[in-house]
């Protein structure tokens, strides 16, 4: 019960944080981006969408049938920093936090000039 990320009931024993932050720490840095990228395209989903006004679609607020790679992010991965148990998780998943964010920004940046330079 306590093992989902998105679950309502908290891991109490030490037995069950251990495994839950076992379980979150394979989503944090370059490998949880790696995970999530090679699912996104298992599923066919998009890596990014554009709004209306060309801006990459980066929240759940305008709901697309399949959720973009920038989505999916800012819905889990960006949030699961701050969701480990134990010291040691903790202390692991801030140093690939860096990887991930640096990883993120770059894409975002690299796609918010796509559009610009195709335009010329």
């Amino acid at each position: 019960m306590s093992h989902r990320y998105r679950n309502h009931a908290p891991p109490v024993s030490i037995e069950a944080k251990i495994l839950f932050d076992a379980d979150k720490l394979d989503a944090c840095g370059a490998l949880g981006i790696a995970r999530t990228l090679v699912y996104q395209g298992q599923i066919m989903a998009p890596l990014y969408i554009l709004s209306d006004d060309g801006k990459i679609i980066t929240g759940g607020g305008d709901y697309q049938e399949k959720s973009t790679f920038f989505q999916e992010y800012n819905f889990k991965l960006a949030n699961v920093y701050d969701s480990f148990f134990t010291a040691r998780a903790k202390e692991m998943a801030m140093k690939r936090q860096k990887a991930a964010l640096d990883f993120y920004n770059s894409l975002y940046n690299e796609i918010s000039e796509l559009k610009p330079a195709l335009e010329q």
